[in-house]
């Protein structure tokens, strides 16, 4: 309903509105043992639509976005960890854990990491 899935989404007033609720007395979850034979290679997940209309809208993607087959890109990564990270970091401390991160393996050991996520 709001085309993401982030920090807010699990905020009280977000997970008991009326509209969502309403939205997800219309949704059912159905087990498919088809897909346990995929898993772990591959994260099965099928979504299907029954419009009003009568037609049905079928989508299924094995690989989601963040998997290591399909992979989030470089700004992706950041884009995510700037959003879950804001509550707990100022700008400037994410600003230097990104850094950080980019360059791990050329670091000698993990204390700036840890000096710069002490809360």
């Amino acid at each position: 309903m709001d085309g993401k899935v982030d920090l807010s989404s699990f905020d009280e007033a977000r997970y008991t509105d009326p509209n969502l609720l309403a939205f997800l007395k219309k949704i059912t979850v159905r087990h498919d043992p088809s897909m346990d034979a995929r898993y772990p290679e591959g994260i099965p997940n099928r979504i299907t639509l029954r419009l009003k209309d009568g037609r049905t809208l079928t989508e299924e993607n094995t690989f989601p976005r963040g998997h290591a087959r399909n992979p989030m890109s470089d700004e992706e990564v950041e884009a995510k960890f700037y959003v879950l990270t804001e509550w707990a970091l100022p700008r400037e401390r994410q600003d230097a854990v990104l850094q950080f991160l980019w360059s791990l393996d050329s670091q000698a050991n993990l204390q700036p990491l840890m000096e710069l996520l002490a809360v």
